[in-house]
């Protein structure tokens, strides 16, 4: 899927406090994904990517084939709750028959809190990637950096 697979979709943006905080495309299929396959959905950001400095975010979910498929991509000007949740409550107006029963995302408080704030009975759980990258790969990296630093290792 790419930036064409949104021809057509309408942009929605998120007023709020009197000024836009967000941009979000919903794919022209999104309410049929989210209504469908949208009761566990996942939600992540990019990391410094856009030229513009804003947080890039997506809304995916997972097919019974067994893949995934982007539902809404979301740029905000923060990755604060108030954001996010602003982004979800657009979303959740455009498709109000979705009622999804969990989340699945990194660790980032303000993602937990904005769809506790939005959908308050949703389940939320932390995404396997993220948890294995968080106790393992940078632990493993901060290690050998100071094996480095020490004279230990060569990187």
């Amino acid at each position: 899927m790419d930036l064409q697979d949104f021809e057509g979709s309408a942009p929605l943006t998120a007023i709020s406090r009197n000024v836009a905080v967000a941009i979000t495309l919903l794919s022209p299929n999104a309410a049929h994904l989210l209504k469908t396959y949208g009761s566990v959905v996942f939600i992540d950001f990019t990391y410094k990517t856009t030229n513009c400095g804003w947080p890039l975010g997506a809304l995916v979910v997972h097919l019974p084939t067994g893949h995934y498929h982007l539902a809404a991509l979301f740029l905000t000007p923060l990755e604060d709750a108030q954001s996010i949740r602003d982004v979800l409550l657009q979303i959740s107006k455009q498709v109000p028959t979705w009622q999804p029963h969990a989340f699945v995302m990194d660790c980032a408080r303000s993602l937990r809190n904005a769809v506790r704030g939005v959908f308050p009975d949703a389940h939320t759980f932390l995404c396997v990637f993220h948890v294995l990258q968080g106790a393992i790969i940078i632990p493993f990296m901060q290690v050998c950096m100071l094996l480095a630093v020490q004279g230990w290792m060569s990187v």
